[in-house]
């Protein structure tokens, strides 16, 4: 079996194996879960780490939007959305167990992933009449 990679656009390089990304990403979200579960909501900690999990998971599929800045505000709206619907909503462990909320999490993979690309294409066609991305690669910190 040949292992899979995702390459930088800078280097011909492998970032991580796809396999070391999972871990990396487990235990990302894994002191997540453990915060909300020592405080005694572990229903509540799990959606949260969930919700981090797939925002882990977005990025690195959007990765190659890395240095632009709006790809940044984005992920940072993601992140305060999800935030806000963990500790708004009510989690109970019956009415929602973890198997019940992998669809949830795939839904919101899928939307999370058109959104950045839509944004992707709407600054790709703002670039062409503009005269490129403004990107923190030139120092640029707006």
């Amino acid at each position: 079996m040949q292992r899979t990679s995702v390459r930088t656009s800078e280097t011909s390089k492998p970032m991580i194996s796809d396999r070391a990304f999972g871990l990396v990403a487990l235990l990302a979200v894994l002191p997540v879960f453990f915060a909300f579960a020592v405080a005694g909501q572990p229903a509540r900690g799990r959606a949260a780490a969930i919700s981090a999990g797939m925002i882990i998971v977005v990025a690195r599929f959007t990765w190659e939007q890395r240095k632009c800045i709006w790809y940044w505000m984005t992920i940072s709206c993601f992140a305060c959305v999800h935030t806000a619907v963990v500790l708004l909503a009510t989690w109970q462990e019956k009415r929602y167990p973890g198997f019940a909320l992998l669809p949830i999490a795939a839904a919101d993979f899928a939307v999370m992933y058109r959104v950045i690309r839509f944004i992707q294409a709407l600054f790709k066609a703002r670039n062409r009449h503009s005269g490129g991305p403004r990107t923190f690669d030139k120092g640029d910190r707006y």
